[in-house]
């Protein structure tokens, strides 16, 4: 019979070896409205500018703007985010943020869209989360 001490060992070593890695700027930041991750930021722009070399420019709390994009050939409700630098991506299809932003925008109701986190996961891709807030 295994004893107690050696099950909680167990326990703990895989603890730390299965743990899920932190996103660097990510973690222990409160949003001030709700979070909404941004996808498609490994492409490139129409341009052929690279959204990467965009987003490794940005920095927490810059202001974006996102646009209802209804004529894309991909979805009808993509809303595109765009920063100073150009585009970085857009809000995730069929997500809330993408349903609530295009009744914002639809509505003209204030807002402020502005990046929250820029980080690189497990990938090689940088990756940006938005905060969102109704004013």
């Amino acid at each position: 019979m295994i004893g107690l001490g050696v099950v909680a060992l167990i326990l703990l070593v895989g603890f730390i070896l299965y743990r899920p890695k932190k996103r660097s700027g990510v973690i222990g930041k409160e949003p001030e409205g709700f979070c909404a991750s941004v996808v498609g930021e490994s492409h490139k722009n129409y341009d052929g500018e690279s959204r990467q070399s965009i987003i490794k420019k940005l920095k927490e709390g810059d202001i974006v703007q996102l646009a209802h994009e209804k004529n894309n050939k991909y979805d009808d409700y993509a809303v595109a985010v765009i920063s100073d630098h150009g585009q970085i991506g857009y809000l995730k299809s069929a997500s809330s943020a993408q349903r609530e932003v295009i009744e914002w925008l639809e509505d003209k109701t204030e807002f402020k869209a502005k990046i929250h986190s820029v980080g690189k996961g497990e990938g090689k891709y940088y990756g940006v989360v938005l905060d969102l807030v109704e004013e």
